[in-house]
């Protein structure tokens, strides 16, 4: 090798060792591996390169772009950076096939199902879109189709969700199209609160003008929003405070909601207050624990659940006698 050349080549020293490598090359592996985990714009992908001990020099916006360039000789298909993404470059392919065994997708999946388990709803779409990357490269179908089939929050429309979680949305009334289980498509006027992520699904916690109470709708059953009036800030407090005993079996997995206080904690019962803006939500919570609760206060929702419950019991009576 000529040495008197450097332009093109670095010294890495590793230990006692010392190699010589193209840092044109290991450019373009690096860009290549910052597209793989998200899509980049130029200067995103400047500013990587300049952190890189290895290529850390000055380069300009016409490096990048013949680094892309080399990328799609390669094969890649890389999709041109125009205002409707942002200006960003996005791996849609590449020629390099990923050998999984069945095995190996077995334990991704499952690896995939722990994270989702400690993960928020904005962990969720990048793992997603991470898992999404990895099996397109294995140019397998069936993995392909298995993957995207065992996923969480698939059928979200994530642009409408980031619209409904805008801080200049969030507090303010807006109207939305939505699917009812009972009345089908409406429009409804809102105030959008909080997305709760609960059992794998998402929920917006909102404030329904309709029948002046806090709600909790199903985002995936939102279609759109049709309407907004972000100029005025709705106050729409309506909550109260319920204090319940939990005892049996249902103390030892007990975990707070993010609307509940343990009061008081034993070996026999534990004391909760909670602060109830969704009263329909909080008592499908309260009869999951069956007969282990027990409600302290207020008196008008211990009579409401005991009438649910007289209900429910005659429902059955009539089946049974019919």
């Amino acid at each position: 090798m000529d040495k008197s050349n450097t332009d093109n080549f670095n010294i890495y020293s590793n230990s006692d060792k010392k190699i010589w490598i193209s840092t044109t090359a290991y450019r373009i592996l690096f860009v290549f591996q910052a597209l793989l985990k998200k899509n980049r714009n130029k200067k995103e992908l400047l500013e990587l390169i300049s952190q890189n001990n290895l290529i850390n020099k000055a380069l300009s916006n016409d490096t990048i772009g013949a680094t892309i360039k080399t990328l799609r000789t390669a094969g890649c298909v890389i999709n041109r950076p125009l205002k409707e993404n942002n200006y960003k470059y996005e791996i849609i392919s590449t020629p390099f096939n990923l050998k999984i065994s069945d095995e190996e997708f077995e334990i991704l999946l499952e690896l995939r199902n722990k994270f989702y388990l400690e993960a928020d709803w904005q962990d969720v779409f990048f793992i997603n879109d991470l898992y999404e990357k990895i099996f397109s490269m294995t140019k397998n179908d069936l993995f392909i189709q298995q993957e995207k089939d065992t996923r969480i929050l698939n059928d979200i429309n994530r642009n409408l969700l980031y619209k409904l979680t805008n801080h200049n949305v969030v507090g303010k009334k807006i109207r939305i199209k939505y699917i009812s289980p009972q009345y089908g498509e409406e429009e409804l006027d809102i105030v959008p609160k909080k997305v709760n992520f609960e059992n794998g699904k998402l929920y917006l916690r909102c404030f329904n003008f309709k029948y002046n109470v806090n709600s909790i709708f199903h985002i995936v059953r939102i279609v759109d929003i049709v309407d907004f009036c972000i100029d005025e800030k709705f106050e729409t407090e309506n909550h109260y405070e319920v204090v319940y005993e939990l005892s049996g079996s249902s103390i030892f997995d007990f975990e707070p909601a993010d609307y509940e206080y343990v009061l008081e904690k034993s070996k026999g019962f534990i004391k909760i207050k909670a602060i109830v803006d969704n009263e329909f939500s909080f008592i499908q919570r309260l009869l999951q624990f069956g007969s282990d609760f027990k409600i302290e206060s207020p008196d008008f929702l211990k009579e409401k659940i005991l009438n649910i419950i007289i209900q429910v019991r005659k429902r059955y009576e009539n089946d049974l006698n019919g």
